[in-house]
């Protein structure tokens, strides 16, 4: 897998996380 590609799914996965936990900040998407 791409390392840029890879890096931002982490991201997103970890906004993901986040948000189900209730403390999503919708600034960062």
């Amino acid at each position: 897998m791409d390392p840029q590609v890879r890096k931002l799914f982490e991201r997103y996965e970890r906004l993901f996380r986040k948000s189900l936990a209730g403390d999503a900040d919708m600034d960062e998407v």
